[in-house]
């Protein structure tokens, strides 16, 4: 095993990923990975998600993460069970895919496909968005080792693509809300983070196509040239302000959860040789990636007439790792290590260096726990969820993952 593998493979622990993960046959008689959403504390039963109504027990929104640590990690290690795995969970979100690239999110215990939930009806959001994330990585990684297989994924990908042209085809526009302009034409019109997360597809099955011409759109690059551009406009303008550079989440502020915008600019900016989005993506991070770095992780801030409403909490994974991994992308994007080294010691939150000083991921048994929470009383302290879904777990192994190899930055994740 080449020397980055046996790093990976030291430092990430796939147990309770596997542990979630379980094979079914759903509707149409498809045999396919299904990731469990919650596991609780202390014995780490399952148990179904229930908004609005039992919605299922698998969703492509984690089933598409787990897929993407499962690629990460045979990619790196050549570990072919994990690949393997990888197939099952590809084949889960193949199934949940509409023909016109759109995606339904949820299975139910029985199998069958729920169409109407309120997070499961057939949209281009942030299912869909993780689903091409998958398929994508899945083009990448499977190219090397099952060309058929890629071909496979690559048209799947290719439905969401054409459904993102048209998206991407639709006249530049922006609108005035809470008192900036805000780019219009994202996922979800407004919406910057699954944006970024569907950003990470494009820009594999982009790197792949420059190899590999394939079945994949020849309108790609156009389409996830224009969406980047889109996506670095939520760049905030504000000299002085503490804040100034972030790429924001909403019109009135940022939060960390799914905040990609790092990671897809700067590999977006690399595939595509637009230095324009390295700025964008430089920006956060020598902005509020490094004020991040001096006075600890926040939930995010909002703007709040001329003053700044700072939330320290709730601290999740979900969080973490668009900070991590888009530091080790833009490291690679750059060549400045310095971002290695302070992807490595923001991913020391895992460690335990955070608000309770305890590890959120458990290196013996695989397990991301579910996050810090705020105090519950005005006079309390924070405290951990210690249950462990497969949310919280795919983003704790997707950063070690990332952090793990790089030398730089796992070097700065295990210094004393």
């Amino acid at each position: 095993m080449p020397e980055v593998g046996g790093e990976v493979a030291r430092l990430v622990n796939l147990s309770h990923l596997r542990y979630l993960d379980t094979s079914a046959v759903i509707e149409g008689g498809r045999r396919v990975g299904l990731v469990h959403i919650y596991s609780e504390a202390p014995d780490y039963h399952f148990v179904d998600a229930k908004e609005s109504g039992p919605e299922g027990i698998a969703c492509v929104d984690d089933g598409a993460r787990a897929a993407v640590v499962y690629l990460a990690y045979a990619e790196a290690t050549g570990d072919t069970a994990a690949l393997a795995r990888a197939r099952r969970q590809l084949e889960f979100v193949r199934a949940m895919q509409l023909p016109d690239g759109r995606f339904y999110n949820f299975v139910r215990a029985d199998g069958s496909i729920n169409r109407t939930g309120p997070t499961s009806h057939a949209d281009l959001g942030w299912w869909a968005a993780r689903g091409l994330w998958a398929l994508g990585r899945g083009v990448e990684v499977f190219r090397q080792r099952d060309p058929a297989y890629a071909e496979t994924l690559a048209v799947a990908a290719n439905r969401t693509v054409q459904l993102v042209a048209r998206l991407a085809a639709e006249p530049e526009r922006d609108t005035t809300m809470a008192g900036r302009r805000w780019p219009l034409g994202l996922v979800q019109r407004i919406n910057p983070c699954s944006t970024s997360e569907l950003l990470l597809g494009l820009t594999a099955l982009a790197r792949d196509r420059r190899a590999h011409p394939s079945g994949v759109s020849d309108s790609l690059d156009h389409t996830l040239g224009v969406l980047a551009q889109r996506l670095a406009r939520t760049r905030l303008d504000a000299p002085g302000s503490p804040y100034d550079g972030t790429l924001l989440t909403d019109p009135d502020g940022w939060h960390g959860w799914a905040a990609a915008q790092v990671e897809a600019l700067a590999e977006a900016g690399a595939v595509l040789h637009d230095p324009s989005l390295i700025v964008a993506a430089r920006s956060q991070a020598d902005g509020l990636y490094e004020r991040l770095e001096q006075t600890g992780p926040i939930r995010g801030f909002q703007f709040i007439g001329d003053s700044i409403r700072v939330d320290r909490f709730d601290q999740i994974a979900y969080a973490v790792r668009p900070t991590v991994v888009g530091l080790v992308r833009l490291a690679q994007a750059t060549g400045d290590t310095a971002y290695s080294a302070r992807a490595g010691r923001l991913a020391r939150w895992f460690r335990g260096e955070n608000a309770v000083g305890v590890a959120m991921y458990d290196p013996a048994t695989g397990r991301g726990y579910d996050g810090i929470n705020p105090p519950k009383t005005p006079d309390g302290a924070p405290w951990i969820n210690f249950n462990s879904g497969a949310e919280s777990t795919t983003e704790a192994l997707i950063s070690l993952i990332a952090v793990a190899a790089d030398p730089v930055a796992r070097r700065a994740y295990e210094a004393p």
